[in-house]
Parts: C-alpha cells; structure tokens; sequence
C-alpha cells in the first residue's frame, strides 16, 4: 500500500484469512513428506492406512481448499478501497 496504511488495514482480514490456508498447507505439505519417508520404509499394514490417508488429507487440503483462497488475494494485491469508501452510517 506504499505508505497507505488505511488501505493496507481495509485488506488485512482478507490477506490474514489467505496467509491462515497457506500456512496450514504448508503444515500438510510437511505431513506429507513425513508420511512418504514413513512409507518407504514398508511400515505394517495398520500405520500403511493411516500415513495414506496423511498423504490423501494434504492433496486435498492442497487441491481444493488453498485455491479457494486466490481471489481473496486479487482483491489484496488492487488494493480494494470499498471498506473505506463505505459511510459508516450505512453499517
């Protein structure tokens, strides 16, 4: 925002809430190489299920729930001004 604090602060929920996803995948990502250095290593059946169901969690969390997080960040990165430019007495 260049010095626009007010303008940086009108976005910050959205970026917080865009930042919050990127750093559970982050998180999942870390999940996943754990569970396919775990699996390498031809664990018993029972432990097998669950690190594919770790790898199965982060694809998903990865593929489906991170994208959604795209557009809140467009509106960050043009800097939307509409908090601001609405009249508080219309709240």
């Amino acid at each position: 925002a260049a010095g626009r604090i007010d303008v940086a602060l009108a976005n910050a929920t959205l970026l917080l809430d865009a930042l919050g996803h990127l750093v559970v995948a982050w998180l999942w990502l870390d999940q996943a190489l754990a569970a396919r250095r775990a699996l390498a290593t031809a664990p018993p059946a029972a432990t097998a299920r669950m690190l594919e169901g770790r790898l199965a969690c982060a694809r998903w969390f990865i593929d489906c729930e991170l994208p959604t997080k795209r557009p809140l960040l467009a509106i960050v990165a043009r800097l939307d001004r509409t908090v601001l430019a609405t009249s508080p007495e219309v709240l």
